[in-house]
């Protein structure tokens, strides 16, 4: 039972320092995102046009197709200079938010709360497990909610990406280049479907151990 314990402690740890770090990107995002509206309002005051509506900041991928060769001077050292090809690879802009993305990226702020339930229902599961108990529903109950608490998370996720990389691919034309997607997130759909499955197996093993107990 001591590695357990053991991992069980590292697996806190290890949630808790991903939850903090991701914290700063949050704020950074979010940032960007007002500070995008601001400076779309403004330029489209400046410039007499219609404001977009809406603006979100977005990262798409690029594929040059008939994007003229552009080159950048190379500093080699003692005084020399060369000329490299390079290709633009990703580009970021404002795009109008799709009304759908919107309703996703609120269902997926309140979905946070089960999900930080589900954190703390894993912690109670190890605490539990490294006081050797083990097989209960208590236990099948936090373990269940953890797992698909953030399996509907990452599928929140999953989906708004998806509706705001095809607003994306109809609202923004660069010539030369064809836009393939955009940055997302990446989700282990492996490793949460894996997940859920050892959790099932979990609660019927817990089934099978209170069979058991009736009939002894």
């Amino acid at each position: 039972m001591k590695h357990i314990k053991l991992l069980g402690i590292l697996t806190i740890l290890i949630i808790i320092t991903e939850f903090v770090l991701s914290i700063p990107s949050g704020m950074e995002s979010f940032q960007e995102g007002m500070e995008a509206g601001m400076q779309e309002a403004t330029a489209c005051k400046n410039n007499a046009q219609t404001p977009l509506p809406h603006p979100i900041k977005v990262t798409v991928q690029v594929s040059p197709v008939n994007a003229p060769l552009q080159t950048v001077t190379l500093n080699c050292g003692q005084n020399r200079t060369t000329q490299a090809v390079y290709a633009t690879d990703s580009i970021t802009c404002n795009i109008s938010e799709p009304a759908s993305h919107a309703i996703l990226t609120i269902i997926s702020i309140i979905t946070l709360f089960p999900v930080l339930y589900g954190v703390y229902s894993l912690i109670r599961l190890l605490i539990c497990v490294s006081r050797k108990e083990v097989f209960s529903r208590r236990n099948c109950w936090w373990l269940r909610w953890f797992t698909y608490s953030t399996a509907l998370f990452s599928l929140l996720i999953t989906l708004s990406e998806w509706i705001l990389e095809r607003a994306a691919l109809q609202q923004i034309q660069l010539p030369g280049y064809e836009i393939t997607g955009i940055d997302k997130t990446y989700v282990e759909w492996s490793s949460l479907f894996v997940m859920m499955l050892l959790t099932e197996i979990f609660a019927a093993g817990v089934k099978l151990q209170e069979e058991q107990d009736l009939t002894i």
